[in-house]
């Protein structure tokens, strides 16, 4: 899954409320790319960056769904735009990108609580053993921080290992 309009939407909200003051640090459970409706989203785009006092810069063209995997931007630049520190973790990591199994293993002691904000966009249903996988989204925010949960709910989809309901 995509950071998609949704998010954003919700991203507004929280940077409204005040919840952001003095973040700095964003991880993302999974390391996740712009979908086309974050990208076509220029009225919620335009008030996130105005909120954050920071120039929007060009993020990416929509793919389309066909291709979204190979060729969807990654949240990457979004979140530095915004003036965040990036780190993300996944099963297969990258120089930027953390890999750690979810289903077994810990957050590493240089990343425990290190995070003002803790991004998890369509990551926990795929996991198996949710108790470690929400344990490692715990241990990675900092006291007081912001812990983003998009999950897809309700019954009747065959998305993920995990179906979350009401």
């Amino acid at each position: 899954m995509g950071l998609g309009r949704a998010f954003l939407g919700d991203l507004v909200a929280i940077k409204i409320s005040g919840a952001l003051e003095d973040a700095s640090r964003v991880v993302e459970i999974g390391a996740q790319q712009l979908s086309d409706g974050l990208l076509q989203s220029n009225d919620l785009l335009d008030e996130l960056y105005e909120l954050f006092g920071r120039k929007r810069p060009f993020l990416g063209i929509p793919t389309g769904a066909d291709h979204f995997t190979e060729a969807a931007p990654s949240s990457r630049v979004f979140w530095r735009s915004l003036g965040f520190d990036y780190s993300a973790i996944d099963y297969q990591g990258d120089e930027e990108v953390v890999s750690l199994d979810m289903n077994h293993d810990e957050v590493p002691a240089r990343m425990r609580g290190a995070f003002d904000l803790v991004v998890n966009a369509g990551t926990t249903e795929h996991i198996a053993n949710q108790d470690n996988a929400f344990r490692v989204i715990h241990d990675l925010s900092a006291r007081y921080g912001v812990m983003y949960h998009e999950v897809p709910g309700g019954a009747g989809g065959d998305h993920g290992l995990i179906s979350y309901n009401p």
